[in-house]
Formats: C-alpha cells, structure tokens, sequence
C-alpha cells in the first residue's frame, strides 16, 4: 500500500482561522489539530421542512413528555434531600 492512510470520520468540531490555507481545528471532545483546507470537506446543512400540523402536535406532546419527566426527577430529588436533612436534625437532637 502506498500514499497517505487517511481515516474518514464524521467529526462535529469548531474552525478556528490560522492562515490562509491553513485552519485550528478543535473537536467537541478535546484535542486541537492543524489541517490543511485542502484535507477538509464541508458539507452544507440541509434546512428542515417546516413540521405540518399533526407533526407539530406531536412533537409538542413530546416535549411536554421529556419536562414532565424531568419535573418529576427534580421533585424526587427535592424530597429526597429533605428527609436526608430531617434525618441528620433528629440524630443531632438525639445527642
């Protein structure tokens, strides 16, 4: 085998401009590379169609689902401290 083994990924990361041709590159998890323009290929985001009514119902039954659960997880938690507090106020009353 010969020439360059590059390895292709789909990697989000943020460009930052260096030089002319060449770019910082930093990805979401860390690390910080130099690339030439050249090795990078940037694909264009496709927009979204606008949702139609039924898409847009569900979608908001959704995310009234995923604030109900997390609601839910807050009051848990809420509760769980108090009785964590009441517990550590007997035992400091008990002594």
């Amino acid at each position: 085998m010969g020439g360059y083994g590059f390895l292709k990924s789909t990697v989000f990361v943020t460009l930052y401009g260096v030089g002319e041709k060449i770019v910082l590159i930093q990805k979401q998890g860390g690390g910080k590379y130099l690339m030439r323009i050249e090795e990078l290929v940037i694909k264009p985001i496709k927009p979204k169609p606008p949702m139609t009514l039924p898409q847009a119902r569900i979608h908001g039954l959704k995310q009234g689902v995923e604030r109900s659960r997390q609601q839910l997880k807050q009051e848990q938690e809420r509760q769980r401290q108090q009785r964590e507090n009441e517990r550590k106020q007997k035992q400091l009353r008990q002594r």
